[in-house]
């Protein structure tokens, strides 16, 4: 399951602002994630998901190796828990940000001259 959220770098002019992330919980559906967003210095971030998993122990079983003690404390409570984006799994940053390559004003690739 993937899930955008913002580039963690954006040094670079043509910062793209958003990245697609990899989860590492199966069975999971568009419709068990709210991402919550936030303006932080003049730029989106995802702040938190909050992920509400199958209603199956079978769900708990299968992803046992990826939850905290607190997210199957919260899932047993509430239906559901948030992961915060400090706790986010690894993503990379955008293709501009983590590109060697240098462009111009123009969008013109000068790196090589």
């Amino acid at each position: 399951m993937y899930v955008d959220t913002h580039c963690p770098d954006g040094t670079d002019r043509h910062c793209c602002q958003i990245v697609r992330m990899e989860l590492p919980y199966t069975g999971l559906t568009a419709n068990s994630i709210q991402s919550n967003w936030i303006t932080h210095r003049g730029r989106e971030k995802l702040e938190s998901i909050i992920i509400t998993p199958p209603a199956t122990p079978e769900w708990l079983v299968d992803n046992d190796q990826w939850l905290r003690h607190e997210d199957t404390e919260s899932i047993a409570s509430e239906g559901c828990f948030e992961l915060e984006a400090d706790d986010f799994p690894y993503h990379g940053t955008c293709g501009a940000c983590g590109s060697s390559e240098t462009y111009d004003a123009e969008m013109n690739n000068i790196t090589a001259l």
